[in-house]
Protein backbone atom coordinates (compact mmCIF):
# COMPACT_ATOMS: atom_id res chain seq x y z
CA UNK A 1 0.00 0.00 0.00
CA UNK A 2 1.73 3.35 -0.87
CA UNK A 3 0.99 6.49 1.17
CA UNK A 4 -2.39 8.13 0.71
CA UNK A 5 -2.39 11.85 -0.20
CA UNK A 6 -5.49 14.30 -1.10
CA UNK A 7 -4.31 14.88 -4.48
CA UNK A 8 -6.28 12.07 -5.99
CA UNK A 9 -9.21 12.58 -5.25
CA UNK A 10 -11.35 15.78 -3.22
CA UNK A 11 -11.01 15.03 0.59
CA UNK A 12 -13.80 14.86 3.07
CA UNK A 13 -14.99 18.29 3.60
CA UNK A 14 -14.05 19.62 7.31
CA UNK A 15 -16.84 19.67 10.05
CA UNK A 16 -16.17 23.32 11.08
CA UNK A 17 -18.42 23.71 14.79
CA UNK A 18 -18.63 27.52 15.21
CA UNK A 19 -16.47 28.54 18.06
CA UNK A 20 -17.82 31.92 19.28
CA UNK A 21 -15.23 33.96 21.04
CA UNK A 22 -15.69 36.47 23.92
CA UNK A 23 -14.87 39.30 22.49
CA UNK A 24 -12.19 41.41 24.01
CA UNK A 25 -11.77 40.65 27.61
CA UNK A 26 -9.40 42.30 30.56
CA UNK A 27 -8.59 39.96 33.45
CA UNK A 28 -7.92 41.92 36.32
CA UNK A 29 -5.97 41.72 39.97
CA UNK A 30 -5.01 38.19 39.23
CA UNK A 31 -2.27 36.52 41.03
CA UNK A 32 -0.26 35.02 37.59
CA UNK A 33 1.70 32.13 37.23
CA UNK A 34 2.99 33.21 34.16
CA UNK A 35 5.49 29.79 33.25
CA UNK A 36 7.53 31.66 31.45
CA UNK A 37 11.53 30.64 31.36
CA UNK A 38 11.98 32.84 34.53
CA UNK A 39 9.06 31.33 36.45
CA UNK A 40 7.52 34.33 36.55
CA UNK A 41 4.82 35.05 39.52
CA UNK A 42 3.42 38.41 39.93
CA UNK A 43 -0.11 40.05 40.55
CA UNK A 44 -1.04 41.24 37.13
CA UNK A 45 -4.07 41.81 34.34
CA UNK A 46 -3.81 40.29 31.41
CA UNK A 47 -5.68 41.68 27.97
CA UNK A 48 -7.12 39.04 25.31
CA UNK A 49 -8.52 39.74 21.68
CA UNK A 50 -9.17 37.22 19.37
CA UNK A 51 -8.09 34.29 21.07
CA UNK A 52 -5.20 35.67 22.36
CA UNK A 53 -3.25 37.40 25.20
CA UNK A 54 -2.32 40.60 23.69
CA UNK A 55 -0.99 42.61 27.24
CA UNK A 56 -0.27 41.56 29.89
CA UNK A 57 0.92 44.42 32.94
CA UNK A 58 -0.67 46.21 36.18
CA UNK A 59 -3.75 48.10 35.84
CA UNK A 60 -4.07 47.67 32.03
CA UNK A 61 -6.76 49.90 30.13
CA UNK A 62 -10.15 48.73 30.13
CA UNK A 63 -12.27 51.13 28.50
CA UNK A 64 -13.29 49.53 24.98
CA UNK A 65 -13.26 45.92 26.40
CA UNK A 66 -15.94 43.76 25.44
CA UNK A 67 -16.18 41.71 29.19
CA UNK A 68 -13.91 42.44 32.43
CA UNK A 69 -13.16 40.02 34.94
CA UNK A 70 -12.06 40.72 38.31
CA UNK A 71 -10.05 38.33 39.36
CA UNK A 72 -8.48 39.77 42.66
CA UNK A 73 -7.84 37.15 45.23
CA UNK A 74 -7.70 34.61 42.06
CA UNK A 75 -5.12 32.73 40.57
CA UNK A 76 -4.34 32.28 36.68
CA UNK A 77 -2.28 29.92 34.94
CA UNK A 78 -1.72 28.17 31.79
CA UNK A 79 -4.12 25.43 31.58
CA UNK A 80 -3.15 21.96 31.97
CA UNK A 81 -2.67 19.92 28.57
CA UNK A 82 -3.14 16.01 29.34
CA UNK A 83 -0.67 14.20 26.65
CA UNK A 84 -2.53 10.53 26.89
CA UNK A 85 -6.43 10.25 27.46
CA UNK A 86 -9.21 7.48 26.52
CA UNK A 87 -12.50 9.63 26.51
CA UNK A 88 -13.54 6.45 25.11
CA UNK A 89 -13.56 4.36 28.44
CA UNK A 90 -14.85 6.85 30.42
CA UNK A 91 -18.04 4.85 30.84
CA UNK A 92 -15.82 1.85 31.80
CA UNK A 93 -15.09 3.87 35.20
CA UNK A 94 -14.92 1.09 38.28
CA UNK A 95 -15.39 -2.19 36.06
CA UNK A 96 -12.03 -2.98 35.59
CA UNK A 97 -10.29 -2.88 38.70
CA UNK A 98 -7.26 -4.99 40.41
CA UNK A 99 -6.12 -6.19 37.15
CA UNK A 100 -2.70 -6.20 35.27
CA UNK A 101 -2.13 -4.67 32.30
CA UNK A 102 -2.22 -7.37 29.29
CA UNK A 103 -5.28 -9.50 31.68
CA UNK A 104 -7.02 -6.05 32.00
CA UNK A 105 -7.27 -5.03 27.96
CA UNK A 106 -8.20 -8.88 27.19
CA UNK A 107 -10.53 -9.67 29.69
CA UNK A 108 -12.29 -6.31 30.37
CA UNK A 109 -11.17 -3.51 28.60
CA UNK A 110 -11.60 -4.98 24.64
CA UNK A 111 -14.83 -6.47 25.65
CA UNK A 112 -16.26 -3.39 26.59
CA UNK A 113 -14.77 -1.12 23.96
CA UNK A 114 -16.07 -3.55 21.34
CA UNK A 115 -19.61 -3.64 22.34
CA UNK A 116 -19.63 0.62 21.87
CA UNK A 117 -21.94 1.69 19.87
CA UNK A 118 -22.23 5.66 18.63
CA UNK A 119 -24.64 6.89 21.00
CA UNK A 120 -22.93 5.04 24.13
CA UNK A 121 -19.52 6.67 22.65
CA UNK A 122 -21.22 10.03 22.47
CA UNK A 123 -22.48 9.67 26.14
CA UNK A 124 -18.43 8.42 27.07
CA UNK A 125 -16.74 11.59 25.27
CA UNK A 126 -19.34 13.89 26.81
CA UNK A 127 -18.63 12.69 30.35
CA UNK A 128 -15.01 12.99 30.11
CA UNK A 129 -14.50 15.73 28.66
CA UNK A 130 -16.91 17.47 31.68
CA UNK A 131 -14.44 15.99 34.09
CA UNK A 132 -11.57 17.26 32.12
CA UNK A 133 -12.85 21.21 31.81
CA UNK A 134 -14.61 21.26 35.35
CA UNK A 135 -10.84 20.61 36.55
CA UNK A 136 -8.90 22.41 34.25
CA UNK A 137 -7.46 20.67 31.55
CA UNK A 138 -7.61 22.71 28.35
CA UNK A 139 -5.89 20.67 25.72
CA UNK A 140 -5.93 16.67 25.71
CA UNK A 141 -4.05 13.68 23.07
CA UNK A 142 -7.04 10.92 22.78
CA UNK A 143 -6.43 7.74 21.88
CA UNK A 144 -9.94 6.57 20.65
CA UNK A 145 -10.91 3.06 19.82
CA UNK A 146 -11.51 0.91 16.70
CA UNK A 147 -14.78 2.17 15.39
CA UNK A 148 -16.92 5.72 15.73
CA UNK A 149 -14.25 8.42 16.24
CA UNK A 150 -16.38 11.19 14.22
CA UNK A 151 -18.32 11.14 17.47
CA UNK A 152 -15.30 12.03 19.44
CA UNK A 153 -14.44 14.55 17.02
CA UNK A 154 -17.75 16.14 16.96
CA UNK A 155 -17.74 16.03 20.89
CA UNK A 156 -14.48 17.45 21.65
CA UNK A 157 -16.03 20.18 18.62
CA UNK A 158 -18.87 21.28 21.01
CA UNK A 159 -17.15 21.10 24.30
CA UNK A 160 -14.52 23.91 23.48
CA UNK A 161 -11.31 21.82 24.46
CA UNK A 162 -8.60 21.76 22.05
CA UNK A 163 -8.31 18.16 21.38
CA UNK A 164 -5.70 16.34 19.07
CA UNK A 165 -7.06 12.58 19.02
CA UNK A 166 -7.88 9.82 16.54
CA UNK A 167 -9.08 6.26 15.87
CA UNK A 168 -7.00 3.76 17.39
CA UNK A 169 -5.59 0.50 14.71
CA UNK A 170 -5.78 -3.31 15.53
CA UNK A 171 -5.16 -5.27 12.60
CA UNK A 172 -3.04 -8.15 14.31
CA UNK A 173 -3.22 -10.07 17.16
CA UNK A 174 -5.93 -12.80 18.84
CA UNK A 175 -8.32 -12.30 21.97
CA UNK A 176 -10.37 -8.90 20.10
CA UNK A 177 -14.11 -9.50 19.98
CA UNK A 178 -15.76 -9.19 16.80
CA UNK A 179 -16.07 -4.75 17.18
CA UNK A 180 -12.40 -4.55 17.06
CA UNK A 181 -11.35 -6.44 14.29
CA UNK A 182 -9.99 -5.20 10.95
CA UNK A 183 -8.09 -5.50 7.97
CA UNK A 184 -4.85 -3.58 7.77
CA UNK A 185 -6.35 -1.44 4.32
CA UNK A 186 -9.25 -0.55 5.87
CA UNK A 187 -7.74 0.69 9.35
CA UNK A 188 -5.24 3.14 7.21
CA UNK A 189 -8.22 4.13 5.15
CA UNK A 190 -10.44 4.93 7.41
CA UNK A 191 -7.50 6.72 9.74
CA UNK A 192 -6.35 8.66 6.14
CA UNK A 193 -10.13 9.83 5.53
CA UNK A 194 -10.59 10.72 9.08
CA UNK A 195 -7.62 13.22 9.20
CA UNK A 196 -8.74 14.75 6.11
CA UNK A 197 -11.99 15.02 7.43
CA UNK A 198 -10.68 16.70 11.21
CA UNK A 199 -6.94 17.85 11.27
CA UNK A 200 -7.30 21.58 11.34
CA UNK A 201 -11.24 22.02 11.96
CA UNK A 202 -13.01 24.29 14.49
CA UNK A 203 -10.37 26.96 13.17
CA UNK A 204 -7.23 24.76 14.09
CA UNK A 205 -8.65 23.76 17.59
CA UNK A 206 -8.87 19.76 16.39
CA UNK A 207 -6.06 17.81 15.15
CA UNK A 208 -5.66 14.47 13.86
CA UNK A 209 -2.80 11.80 15.57
CA UNK A 210 -2.46 8.85 13.56
CA UNK A 211 -2.97 5.84 16.64
CA UNK A 212 -1.58 2.62 15.94
CA UNK A 213 -2.72 1.05 19.37
CA UNK A 214 0.69 -0.47 20.75
CA UNK A 215 3.08 -2.79 18.82
CA UNK A 216 1.33 -5.90 20.12
CA UNK A 217 -1.92 -5.72 18.24
CA UNK A 218 -0.74 -3.81 15.23
CA UNK A 219 1.42 -5.82 12.35
CA UNK A 220 4.99 -3.97 10.99
CA UNK A 221 2.94 -3.17 7.74
CA UNK A 222 0.53 -0.66 9.47
CA UNK A 223 2.74 1.08 11.54
CA UNK A 224 5.32 2.14 8.66
CA UNK A 225 1.52 3.09 7.12
CA UNK A 226 0.75 5.40 9.92
CA UNK A 227 3.88 7.13 10.34
CA UNK A 228 3.91 7.81 6.54
CA UNK A 229 0.83 8.69 6.25
CA UNK A 230 1.15 11.38 9.43
CA UNK A 231 4.10 12.75 8.15
CA UNK A 232 2.12 13.50 4.49
CA UNK A 233 -1.24 15.15 6.30
CA UNK A 234 1.36 17.19 9.32
CA UNK A 235 -0.62 14.89 11.74
CA UNK A 236 0.81 13.40 15.11
CA UNK A 237 1.48 9.79 15.50
CA UNK A 238 0.36 8.24 19.06
CA UNK A 239 1.03 5.20 20.82
CA UNK A 240 1.73 2.72 23.94
CA UNK A 241 5.09 1.82 24.68
CA UNK A 242 6.92 0.14 27.26
CA UNK A 243 4.44 -0.23 29.84
CA UNK A 244 4.45 -3.40 31.29
CA UNK A 245 7.52 -5.71 31.50
CA UNK A 246 4.96 -8.67 30.23
CA UNK A 247 4.88 -6.49 27.12
CA UNK A 248 8.39 -5.96 26.44
CA UNK A 249 9.15 -9.23 26.19
CA UNK A 250 6.30 -10.16 23.67
CA UNK A 251 7.24 -7.54 21.26
CA UNK A 252 10.94 -9.01 21.80
CA UNK A 253 10.20 -12.69 20.99
CA UNK A 254 7.99 -11.50 18.05
CA UNK A 255 10.09 -8.68 16.72
CA UNK A 256 13.80 -9.56 18.09
CA UNK A 257 14.14 -5.60 19.72
CA UNK A 258 13.01 -4.24 22.21
CA UNK A 259 10.24 -2.31 22.32
CA UNK A 260 11.27 1.74 21.15
CA UNK A 261 13.67 0.32 19.32
CA UNK A 262 11.27 -1.71 16.92
CA UNK A 263 9.40 1.34 17.52
CA UNK A 264 12.20 3.31 16.15
CA UNK A 265 12.78 0.98 12.90
CA UNK A 266 9.08 1.53 11.82
CA UNK A 267 9.69 5.07 11.97
CA UNK A 268 7.44 5.95 15.13
CA UNK A 269 10.20 8.00 16.78
CA UNK A 270 10.43 12.01 16.44
CA UNK A 271 9.26 15.24 17.65
CA UNK A 272 5.81 14.25 16.47
CA UNK A 273 5.45 11.38 18.40
CA UNK A 274 3.98 10.84 21.43
CA UNK A 275 4.54 7.54 23.14
CA UNK A 276 2.64 6.83 26.78
CA UNK A 277 4.43 5.32 29.78
CA UNK A 278 7.76 4.31 29.01
CA UNK A 279 8.26 2.44 32.29
CA UNK A 280 10.85 -0.15 31.56
CA UNK A 281 13.21 1.26 29.02
CA UNK A 282 16.55 0.23 28.48
CA UNK A 283 19.68 2.58 28.06
CA UNK A 284 20.23 2.39 24.28
CA UNK A 285 16.02 3.03 24.06
CA UNK A 286 16.45 6.50 26.21
CA UNK A 287 19.06 7.36 23.90
CA UNK A 288 16.71 6.37 21.07
CA UNK A 289 14.10 8.99 22.95
CA UNK A 290 16.87 11.86 23.69
CA UNK A 291 18.10 11.63 19.84
CA UNK A 292 15.19 11.32 18.23
CA UNK A 293 13.41 14.03 20.38
CA UNK A 294 10.47 11.56 21.38
CA UNK A 295 8.00 12.85 23.46
CA UNK A 296 6.86 11.02 26.48
CA UNK A 297 3.73 10.69 28.21
CA UNK A 298 4.49 9.99 32.01
CA UNK A 299 0.84 8.75 33.83
CA UNK A 300 1.80 7.63 37.03
CA UNK A 301 -1.16 7.46 38.98
CA UNK A 302 -2.61 4.51 35.45
CA UNK A 303 0.99 2.74 36.51
CA UNK A 304 0.84 2.26 40.19
CA UNK A 305 -2.70 1.12 39.64
CA UNK A 306 -1.84 -1.73 36.90
CA UNK A 307 0.99 -2.55 38.87
CA UNK A 308 3.11 -1.52 35.72
CA UNK A 309 5.87 0.08 37.63
CA UNK A 310 7.19 3.62 38.07
CA UNK A 311 9.20 5.25 35.53
CA UNK A 312 13.05 6.40 35.58
CA UNK A 313 11.11 10.29 34.85
CA UNK A 314 13.84 12.24 36.79
CA UNK A 315 16.90 10.41 34.93
CA UNK A 316 14.76 11.23 31.74
CA UNK A 317 14.30 14.73 32.54
CA UNK A 318 18.29 14.84 33.26
CA UNK A 319 18.81 13.81 30.11
CA UNK A 320 16.52 16.31 28.08
CA UNK A 321 13.98 14.08 27.30
CA UNK A 322 10.65 15.56 26.96
CA UNK A 323 8.34 14.25 29.42
CA UNK A 324 4.68 15.79 29.76
CA UNK A 325 1.73 14.18 31.66
CA UNK A 326 -1.44 12.45 31.20
CA UNK A 327 -3.76 10.35 33.27
CA UNK A 328 -4.85 7.80 30.74
CA UNK A 329 -8.76 6.45 31.02
CA UNK A 330 -10.69 6.87 33.77
CA UNK A 331 -11.09 2.45 33.58
CA UNK A 332 -7.48 2.17 34.97
CA UNK A 333 -6.94 5.16 37.33
CA UNK A 334 -9.94 5.61 37.88
CA UNK A 335 -10.50 9.48 36.71
CA UNK A 336 -9.01 12.51 34.92
CA UNK A 337 -7.71 14.79 37.44
CA UNK A 338 -4.44 16.65 36.19
CA UNK A 339 -3.85 17.68 39.83
CA UNK A 340 -3.57 14.35 40.79
CA UNK A 341 -0.92 13.61 38.28
CA UNK A 342 0.96 16.58 38.45
CA UNK A 343 1.44 15.89 41.90
CA UNK A 344 2.01 12.03 41.64
CA UNK A 345 4.91 13.03 39.50
CA UNK A 346 6.35 15.89 42.09
CA UNK A 347 6.33 13.14 44.83
CA UNK A 348 6.74 9.74 43.27
CA UNK A 349 10.11 9.80 42.11
CA UNK A 350 11.66 11.72 45.77
CA UNK A 351 11.46 8.25 46.64
CA UNK A 352 14.51 6.94 44.79
CA UNK A 353 15.59 10.83 43.47
CA UNK A 354 15.52 12.64 46.49
CA UNK A 355 13.42 15.39 47.36
CA UNK A 356 14.59 18.06 44.18
CA UNK A 357 14.50 14.93 41.82
CA UNK A 358 10.82 16.83 40.41
CA UNK A 359 10.73 20.45 42.59
CA UNK A 360 7.42 22.18 42.19
CA UNK A 361 8.24 24.28 39.53
CA UNK A 362 9.15 21.40 36.96
CA UNK A 363 5.68 19.13 38.06
CA UNK A 364 3.77 22.34 37.04
CA UNK A 365 5.81 22.77 33.46
CA UNK A 366 5.39 19.33 32.78
CA UNK A 367 1.43 19.80 33.44
CA UNK A 368 1.13 23.03 30.99
CA UNK A 369 3.76 24.07 28.79
CA UNK A 370 5.37 20.81 28.37
CA UNK A 371 2.16 19.31 27.51
CA UNK A 372 1.53 21.84 24.59
CA UNK A 373 4.59 21.74 23.38
CA UNK A 374 4.27 17.88 23.11
CA UNK A 375 1.35 18.35 21.26
CA UNK A 376 3.25 20.79 18.52
CA UNK A 377 1.09 23.63 19.95
CA UNK A 378 4.13 25.89 20.82
CA UNK A 379 1.91 29.29 21.23
CA UNK A 380 -0.17 27.89 24.03
CA UNK A 381 0.95 26.86 28.16
CA UNK A 382 2.74 30.55 28.82
CA UNK A 383 0.84 33.23 30.04
CA UNK A 384 2.71 36.61 27.53
CA UNK A 385 2.23 38.44 25.28
CA UNK A 386 1.17 36.51 21.69
CA UNK A 387 0.18 33.17 23.31
CA UNK A 388 -3.42 31.55 23.13
CA UNK A 389 -5.60 32.80 25.76
CA UNK A 390 -5.91 29.06 27.58
CA UNK A 391 -5.82 29.24 30.99
CA UNK A 392 -7.17 28.53 34.35
CA UNK A 393 -8.16 30.31 37.46
CA UNK A 394 -8.21 29.17 40.68
CA UNK A 395 -9.66 29.89 44.16
CA UNK A 396 -7.31 28.71 46.54
CA UNK A 397 -9.28 30.44 49.32
CA UNK A 398 -10.32 27.14 51.20
CA UNK A 399 -8.64 25.18 53.80
CA UNK A 400 -6.85 22.64 52.00
CA UNK A 401 -4.24 24.99 50.40
CA UNK A 402 -4.28 27.46 53.57
CA UNK A 403 -2.16 29.21 55.13
CA UNK A 404 -2.13 32.08 51.86
CA UNK A 405 1.87 32.56 52.36
CA UNK A 406 4.70 30.69 51.22
CA UNK A 407 5.61 29.72 47.24
CA UNK A 408 2.19 30.01 45.53
CA UNK A 409 3.29 27.05 42.41
CA UNK A 410 3.99 24.94 45.67
CA UNK A 411 0.58 25.51 46.82
CA UNK A 412 -0.78 24.49 43.27
CA UNK A 413 1.11 21.48 43.11
CA UNK A 414 0.73 19.88 46.53
CA UNK A 415 -2.21 21.57 47.40
CA UNK A 416 -4.65 22.39 44.98
CA UNK A 417 -7.58 20.20 43.68
CA UNK A 418 -10.03 20.13 40.70
CA UNK A 419 -12.91 21.87 43.33
CA UNK A 420 -10.53 24.54 42.92
CA UNK A 421 -11.04 25.19 39.58
CA UNK A 422 -13.40 28.58 39.33
CA UNK A 423 -12.79 29.45 35.10
CA UNK A 424 -11.73 27.94 32.57
CA UNK A 425 -10.87 29.72 29.16
CA UNK A 426 -10.07 28.03 25.83
CA UNK A 427 -8.98 30.20 22.69
CA UNK A 428 -10.55 33.11 24.61
CA UNK A 429 -14.21 31.89 25.16
CA UNK A 430 -15.31 31.02 28.52
CA UNK A 431 -15.77 27.32 28.78
CA UNK A 432 -16.13 27.40 32.79
CA UNK A 433 -17.44 30.46 34.66
CA UNK A 434 -17.12 30.15 38.57
CA UNK A 435 -17.57 26.35 38.36
CA UNK A 436 -20.61 26.41 35.91
CA UNK A 437 -19.69 24.24 32.69
CA UNK A 438 -21.14 26.41 29.96
CA UNK A 439 -20.54 23.97 26.80
CA UNK A 440 -22.44 21.04 28.70
CA UNK A 441 -25.53 19.94 30.45
CA UNK A 442 -23.68 18.47 33.28
CA UNK A 443 -26.91 16.95 34.58
CA UNK A 444 -27.59 15.20 31.37
CA UNK A 445 -24.40 14.24 30.46
CA UNK A 446 -24.60 12.34 33.87
CA UNK A 447 -28.04 10.88 32.96
CA UNK A 448 -26.89 9.65 29.73
CA UNK A 449 -23.65 8.22 30.62
CA UNK A 450 -25.74 5.90 33.45
CA UNK A 451 -28.07 4.69 30.68
CA UNK A 452 -25.45 4.19 27.93
CA UNK A 453 -22.37 2.05 30.68
CA UNK A 454 -25.56 0.08 31.10
CA UNK A 455 -26.13 -0.35 27.84
CA UNK A 456 -22.08 -1.86 27.18
CA UNK A 457 -22.20 -3.66 30.05
CA UNK A 458 -25.39 -5.76 29.33
CA UNK A 459 -24.27 -6.44 25.72
CA UNK A 460 -20.86 -7.80 27.19
CA UNK A 461 -22.36 -9.83 29.97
Amino acid sequence: MTVRHSAPRVPAKKKHVPVKRDGSIVIRGADVITMNERFDVAKLDIAIEDGRIVGLGPKLATRGADMVIEAKGLVVMPGFVQCHIHLCQTLFRAQADDMVLLDWLRERIWPMEGALEPDDMRAAARLGLAELLLSGTTGILDMGTVRHADVLFEEAARSGIRYVGGKCLMDVGQGYPAGLRETTESAIDESVTLCERWHGAAEGRLRYAFSPRFALSCSEHAMKMCAANARAHGAMLHTHASENSEEIELVRERSGKSNIEYLHSLGLTGPDVVLAHGVWLSAEERRILRDTKTRLAHCPSSNLKLASGIARIDELLQMDIHVALGADGAACNNGLDAFMEMRLAAVLHKVRGGPTAIPARKALHMATRAGAQALGVEDAGVVAPGMRADLVMLDLHKPHVYPDIGDLTSRVVYSARPTDVHTVMIDGRLIVREGELLTLDVNKTLKDARAAARRVAARVS
